[in-house]
């Protein structure tokens, strides 16, 4: 009776109106060690002042272990390339990568 009751009680309960938040993504593994372009858009805030505007960026992603990183291609060859993020890897299956981007951020 006890249980009968408790199973009740969890039907009762309403359900979130929203789906949980993604945590991971996928990125296939023969798209690593390929150009991808980045685009970055921010807003600034300032009174009257206010303007949009982007910037863009060649990145690729490269496995180093158990992280994805993300590295911005030099656009000099004297200069080298930058590293602008370790994304952790949270899965893998034969044909992909699954990567945590919110904890790389």
């Amino acid at each position: 009776m006890a249980l009968e009751a408790i199973l009740f009680l969890l039907l009762l309960l309403p359900a979130p109106p929203y789906p949980p938040p993604q945590n991971s993504v996928s990125i296939s593994k023969a798209d690593l060690n390929e150009r991808f372009l980045l685009q970055v858009s921010y807003e600034q805030m300032k009174g009257h002042d206010d303007f949009m505007t982007s910037r863009s960026r060649i990145v690729d992603f490269r496995r180093v272990g158990n992280e994805l990183q993300m590295v911005e291609e030099a656009q000099d060859w004297a200069i080298p390339s930058h590293l602008l993020a370790s994304i952790p890897i949270r899965g893998e299956t034969p044909q992909a990568l699954v990567v945590d981007f919110n904890a790389g951020f």
